[in-house]
């Protein structure tokens, strides 16, 4: 069995496939100094990861603001039968930053909104976040690969 490995560095490539995925595994050193990793909703916006909690969720309680963060986002693709080429596809997106609160009175609106359009497709606005919470990751440095096997 042979595996390709590929940097993907092209910018364009990355941005749309965090724009198309909807979940990934957030990973950070909890105020306990426990390491938590959760699956977890996200939006990506201005280079930035955004994550949306219940208010009394574990994980949003249990984070660290203003500490070193990572994120993954996955793809899995197989082949079809119809392109006579057999195996599979994954991509992972590596996202590394500082995770912060999300200042409601500044950013609130728009995040919150395109969370609601991303996740609530129908939903009335408002009535669908109350009590979510918001947490971001200040993107200091975005990898991504893709792997061929």
């Amino acid at each position: 069995m042979k595996s390709r490995i590929l940097q993907i560095r092209d910018m364009t490539v990355i941005e749309k496939e965090l724009l198309a995925q909807k979940a990934g595994v957030l990973s950070f050193i909890s105020q306990d100094e426990e390491l938590i990793q959760a699956v977890v909703p996200y939006l990506y916006l201005d280079k930035n990861v955004y994550f949306f909690f219940e208010e009394t969720d574990e994980v949003f309680l249990s984070i660290n603001f203003e500490s070193n963060v990572s994120f993954v986002a996955f793809k899995t693709e197989e082949a079809s039968e119809d392109s006579g080429v057999k195996g599979s596809k994954f991509l992972q997106i590596l996202c590394r930053g500082v995770i912060r609160k999300v200042e409601e009175a500044r950013y609130g609106e728009e995040v919150y909104g395109r969370y609601v359009k991303k996740y609530y497709a129908g939903s009335e606005g408002e009535e669908s976040y109350s009590g979510i919470r918001a947490a971001f990751i200040d993107t200091e440095e975005i990898q991504a690969s893709s792997i061929s096997i």
